[in-house]
C-alpha cells in the first residue's frame, strides 16, 4: 500500500512539475535563479470571493526533494479586503499540499522535510482602483529583505503535520514603513485611482516568531 501510494505521488509531482518550469512564463522570468520552478495557484473563492482571480506566484527548487524544498513568493494579487486573510491561508496550503511538489516523508521515520519558504518584508505595492487590487512583488537590489520561515513537515497516514521552527531576516536592503492602507481611509475617491510605491514595508509580513 505505502509503494502505491509512493507511485501515486510521485506520477503527481512529476506531472506538477512538468508544466511550471520557470522560464518564459511572464513573471515567472523574474523568479531568482536558485529556483528553477514557478506557480502561479488562483486563490479559492472561499478565501476571497471575486468576479476576477486573485492569485499568488510562487518559484520553488526541488532538487532535494523529498528532504528539502525551497519556495519563494514572488508576487500577489489580492483584493483588498482579503488581504489580511491571506498570508495565514497560504502558509496552510503549503502544508497541506506539499507531497505534490516534493513527494513525502513520513512520520515514524526519521528527519521530516524541511521547507524554506521565504516572503519579501520589503517589495513594490501596486494598487489598481478598477479591479480593486493590491500587487505586491518583491523587492531587489537596495529593496531586498526577506524572511525566511524554516518548517518541517510529515505525513502519518492522511494527516500532514508541520509547523515552523525558525524565521530568519535575509537581504542586505531596507525601506520605508509607509502605512498604505491609510490612502484608503483618508481619502474616499482614492479606490478609484491607480498608484505605486516602489519600495516600501509589506504589511501583513512578520518575522517575529509567535
Amino acid at each position: 500500500m505505502k509503494k502505491i501510494y509512493f507511485v501515486l505521488l510521485l506520477t503527481i509531482f512529476l506531472g506538477f512539475v512538468a508544466g511550471n518550469k520557470a522560464s518564459g512564463q511572464g513573471v515567472c522570468q523574474n523568479c531568482p535563479q536558485q529556483y528553477p520552478f514557478c506557480y502561479t495557484l488562483t486563490i479559492p473563492e472561499s478565501v476571497c470571493p471575486s468576479l476576477e482571480p486573485n492569485t499568488v506566484t510562487f518559484c520553488y527548487n526541488i532538487e532535494y526533494c523529498p528532504n528539502r524544498i525551497d519556495i519563494f513568493v514572488l508576487e500577489l494579487e489580492i483584493r483588498l479586503e482579503c488581504y489580511n486573510d491571506f498570508w495565514e491561508w497560504f502558509l496552510n496550503w503549503i502544508g497541506n499540499n506539499i507531497a505534490s511538489l516534493c513527494g513525502y516523508k513520513p512520520c515514524d521515520e526519521p528527519l521530516p522535510m524541511e521547507i524554506y519558504y521565504t516572503v519579501p518584508i520589503c517589495g513594490r505595492v501596486e494598487w489598481y482602483g478598477s479591479h480593486r487590487k493590491l500587487v505586491y512583488r518583491y523587492g531587489q537590489g537596495d529593496c531586498d529583505k526577506r524572511c525566511v520561515s524554516k518548517m518541517l513537515w510529515c505525513i502519518n497516514g492522511n494527516q500532514n503535520y508541520w509547523f515552523v521552527v525558525s524565521k530568519t531576516v535575509i537581504g542586505t536592503g531596507d525601506c520605508p514603513e509607509i502605512n498604505y492602507m491609510d490612502l484608503f481611509s483618508t481619502d474616499p475617491a482614492s479606490q478609484y485611482y491607480q498608484w505605486g510605491i516602489d519600495c516600501t514595508r509589506i504589511i501583513g509580513v512578520n518575522c517575529e516568531m509567535e
